[in-house]
């Protein structure tokens, strides 16, 4: 039994008390591990929570108390990583600059004929989501415990980097099996020595200063005179899995190994191959991680294709010709004569049909002894006239040289097989929710093709098992991409096939959409409707149910779906009291019609929505209209929610429905004034105001920022807080309106949409480490209403708050160019010089100088904010800050922040205005001081 298998088989608890680490790259990556010199700190990280700054040869870790502060550490690293010279001077050459096809040559000599065709491969939002390694430094070796993939190279690589042998590491994993957790177990184990504690690192987490998610692949083929395949070469621009660590390759400088043959990818007979990745190292017969090894062979087998095409050739006879693996050969033919591959495709009414191949051969070194697999697909595509792909049916082929391949039932194959062909093609929905990664991809294209199975023996039929592992999946890409070719002509060289701009490129010239008729009423038609309203009857009630829903009428994975669409909604923010028990009402919220009070939303059935049935909740979520008929108050967000989806709306119905049943009277809304306390005339609100269409994807963005608009403008009703209301209380929608800001219960809640006072811009992390974490250091700290926000939303992935971030900083095209250079400097400036001896310098001083001068001692507990940097302090109002003094964040939106104490009852209103007046003064001096700061900080005392 080899060692590998032993550990596997071991059980040992997960250390508890682990730290967080975030390793740091240096420009280049691994790719700088032999042309530079070890790394530098440009200056010293303060950042709470952090135990230490890690320098080893040329990486660089961040190890902190919890995973927030080490992300923000990590932000905080300015390094130099200097460029090694030579005798005379002059700079090492950086391997990265030097261009692939000069690398390849000087690795092959003189290249085929033929232009190089370039092959995008993305990295998939999955590939390292939720995959984590906890390192823990012993006297007797290693421990090593993940949820993600290991294997045998793993811990000769950890042996390598820490010098133990393998019987001296012990590794211990869940069984997920998430991702290749390779690099991310050498940092853990790095820092983990370093710290002498135990740490955890994220796989595919580090803080890569110029990293760039994708997989470029350049390939080039030459032929004989006799139409042969003579020399195949393939450039790669990222370092393979098959090398050493990235921190062992920065730590210790030691090099990838360099093999001038074909990878183990590529299963066609040819005379010459070349492989080159990085300038420094290539691929040899060993496969790289599944992400590397699906690129490769979409880059493969693309061209293959092509080159099929260009001839004029049958595609499957040009490899029969190549092939000289008679199993493989066997394998191809089975799977081509399954999907009649010589037979006309049935044409389709409006479209254009093909068919397209591709095969995969794999050798995988991670299991004793060595396999080796095959996979054949054949694809068949129908294009219509949008540029939509639909997958009509998928043959596929696989078959493994060892029994030791674990056999599969057929129900199971055909689930992956379509989940990935939905990644490829149609990625991520702007409804899908997962708890810790996106989902695998939905496709707005129709039902899922038919899969059909070939094994050694033939077809593989329902209930039967063949043999099955990952590496089957790996032609899918090529495969459809080849079919999509058949059926337009159009090559498509990057998935997804159906992103922006490719659909375009697949459609034929067609009708048109015509606009949408606008849906806004003039302000004039307002007493009108107002009057016709007031006549018309309530909309009618909906029967209530005789009992709640039982527990199980919705399965856990909707019930959990809901629970993150309420995290996103916030609901129980507003629909939690005084009381704090969850949902059960009682909240006053200030409009500047009146205060209106929340309702019960458990499954009480008296006082709650226990007996509302699935159609009175939706009509409530889109039209505003309780069960009983009644019309609801647009505090309660529903013109966001009419923009979500009807899967989303039913999936928040169950999990509200699965929580506890509290009973609790409802408090009636009764200090509005007229005319909003009169309810029939909302419906005439909602005639003007109410557009009931739910979120359509922009075909010309990305998923991402498609998912971040759905969540911004839907179910996270951002707008409700940031876009300014009219005289009637509805959201503003004209030019310069959405998201510009607004004043909502005493707070002002800032712009979004590049025109905030901010003096720094927002970017696209900054966006996300606010939303994340509840603190940006360019911008400051959720306070106030944020605060809850920020908790709620840690329910949510990561890929979600990143998807709200695209979606935000697109919203300042041009803020780029808007960079403020004064701010920076601002908190450097003395006061003294400003305001020598004021009242206000002697009030900072004592109250809040210990955590915003900088240079006032270290940093113990929580955040240091800049205050040169606070958008409050930049804002036009004073409003935010006076809070800020007032009230404090006694409830931060992530304890490791820590906490600000209020000064309602220390300072006087005088010292308020004096402590304002200084900080404008000190720290936004390019901006008017502000007027009446007096009156404001009486009437948020009294009032707020």
């Amino acid at each position: 039994m080899s060692v590998l298998t032993a550990q596997r088989q071991a059980s040992s608890p997960v250390p508890v008390n682990y730290l967080h680490g975030v390793p740091v790259r240096p420009p280049g990556g691994a790719a700088h591990a032999d042309a530079t010199a070890p790394a530098a700190l440009e200056h010293a990280v303060d950042a709470p929570g952090l135990v230490r700054v890690v320098i080893a040869g040329r990486l660089v870790g961040v190890v902190a108390t919890t995973a927030p502060h080490a992300r923000l550490a990590a932000s905080q690293v300015a390094a130099a990583w200097t460029r090694h010279v030579d005798a005379g001077g002059a700079a090492v050459p950086d391997p990265q600059a030097t261009p692939l096809a000069t690398a390849s040559a000087a690795a092959a000599g003189k290249g085929p004929p033929g232009d190089a065709r370039t092959y995008v491969w993305p990295r998939d939002a999955e590939t390292d989501a939720g995959a984590w390694v906890i390192a823990r430094c012993h006297e007797h070796g290693l421990g090593i415990w993940t949820n993600g993939r290991h294997s045998h190279a793993m811990v000769q690589e950890l042996g390598a980097l820490l010098d133990l042998a393998p019987e001296q590491i012990q590794v211990w994993t869940t069984g997920e099996g998430r991702a290749d957790v390779y690099d991310a177990a050498a940092d853990a184990a790095l820092l983990a020595n370093a710290v002498k504690r135990p740490v955890r690192v994220m796989a595919g987490q580090a803080d890569s200063r110029d990293h760039d998610p994708t997989l470029r692949m350049r390939a080039r083929a030459g032929m004989s005179a006799d139409g042969r395949l003579e020399r195949y070469e393939l450039e790669v621009d990222q370092s393979p899995w098959c090398r050493p660590s990235i921190a062992r390759m920065l730590a210790s400088g030691a090099q990838s190994p360099s093999w001038h043959t074909v990878p183990s990818t590529f299963p066609y007979d040819v005379a010459h191959g070349v492989v080159q990745a990085d300038g420094a190292g290539a691929w040899g017969a060993a496969p790289g991680s599944a992400w590397q090894n699906a690129g490769l062979v979409f880059a493969n087998e693309s061209l293959v294709d092509e080159l099929a095409h260009a001839r004029g050739e049958d595609p499957v006879a040009f490899r029969l010709r190549h092939l000289g693996d008679p199993r493989a050969a066997a394998l191809v033919r089975r799977v081509a004569e399954k999907a009649g591959w010589h037979s006309a495709l049935a044409a389709h009414p409006n479209e254009r049909v093909g068919r397209g191949f591709a095969l995969s051969t794999m050798v995988d070194p991670r299991v004793l002894p060595p396999r080796r697999t095959w996979s054949a697909w054949v694809v068949e595509v129908g294009v219509d006239a949008t540029g939509a792909v639909r997958t009509d049916r998928v043959v596929v082929g696989h078959e493994s040289a060892e029994l030791s391949t674990p056999p599969a039932a057929s129900g199971h194959i055909e689930q992956d097989v379509q989940r990935e062909l939905l990644r490829i093609q149609g990625t991520m929905a702007y409804d899908d929710w997962q708890r810790d990664t996106p989902a695998a991809g939905r496709s707005d294209l129709a039902p899922a093709p038919g899969v059909e199975l070939v094994g050694s023996a033939g077809l593989a039929g329902p209930g039967e098992a063949l043999a099955w592992d990952g590496s089957a999946l790996l032609p899918a890409a090529a495969a459809v991409a080849n079919a999509v070719f058949d059926a337009t002509g159009v090559r498509l060289r990057e998935p997804p096939f159906q992103a922006p701009g490719v659909r375009e490129r697949l459609a034929q010239p067609g009708r048109r959409g015509q606009a949408r008729m606008s849906r806004w009423l003039g302000g004039a038609l307002v007493a009108g409707v107002a009057a016709v309203a007031a006549v018309m009857p309530w909309p009618r009630a909906i029967a209530p149910l005789s009992a709640p829903p039982v527990a199980t009428l919705y399965s856990a994975d909707t019930i959990e779906r809901g629970r993150l669409i309420a995290a996103a909604g916030n609901c129980m923010v507003c629909h939690t009291g005084p009381d704090g028990v969850p949902n059960t009402g009682g909240r006053s919220l200030e409009t500047p019609f009146g205060a209106i009070v929340t309702t019960n939303i458990t499954p009480a059935p008296r006082t709650g929505i226990g007996l509302w049935s699935l159609a009175a909740f939706t009509r409530a979520m889109r039209e505003g209209v309780g069960q009983d008929g009644r019309q609801l108050y647009p505090a309660f967000p529903y013109t966001s929610f009419a923009k979500m989806s009807d899967a989303d709306v039913e999936a928040l119905y169950a999990y509200l429905m699965s929580r506890p049943a509290v009973e609790n009277d409802n408090l009636a809304t009764t200090r509005l004034r007229f005319p909003f306390n009169v309810r029939p005339l909302m419906a005439g609100w909602n005639l003007l105001h109410l557009d009931r269409q739910r979120y359509e994807p922009d075909a010309s963005r990305s998923p991402a920022w498609n998912r971040g608009k759905y969540l911004v403008d839907g179910v996270g009703h951002c707008g409700a807080c940031h876009t300014p209301r009219s005289v009637l209380g509805a959201e503003k929608s004209g030019a310069g309106a959405y998201l510009a800001g607004a004043r909502i219960d005493g707070w002002e809640a800032p712009a979004l949409d590049g025109t905030s006072r901010a003096p720094l811009r927002w970017t696209q992390e900054d966006f996300f480490q606010y939303l994340r974490d509840g603190f940006s250091p360019r911008h400051g700290v959720a306070a106030g209403p944020m605060a809850p926000v920020v908790r709620n939303l840690a329910a949510l992935s990561d890929y979600d708050i990143r998807a709200m971030a695209t979606y935000l900083v697109s919203l300042d095209p041009a803020g780029a160019t808007r960079e403020a250079s004064t701010a920076l400097g601002a908190s450097a400036r003395g006061a003294v010089a400003l305001l020598p001896g004021s009242p206000g310098e002697r009030t900072f001083q004592g109250a809040c100088a210990s955590c915003h001068e900088p240079g006032q001692g270290p940093t113990l507990f929580g955040v240091k904010p800049s205050l040169a940097v606070n958008t409050s302090l930049h804002s036009d109002r004073p409003d935010n800050l006076v809070q800020v003094i007032l009230h404090g964040i006694e409830d931060p939106a992530h304890v490791e922040l820590g906490h600000m104490p209020a000064y309602r009852d220390s300072l006087t209103d005088g010292q308020i205005e004096d402590l304002a007046v200084y900080m404008r003064r000190r720290f936004a001096p390019e901006r008017p001081a502000w007027a009446d700061i007096a009156a404001t900080v009486k009437a948020l005392r009294t009032t707020h």
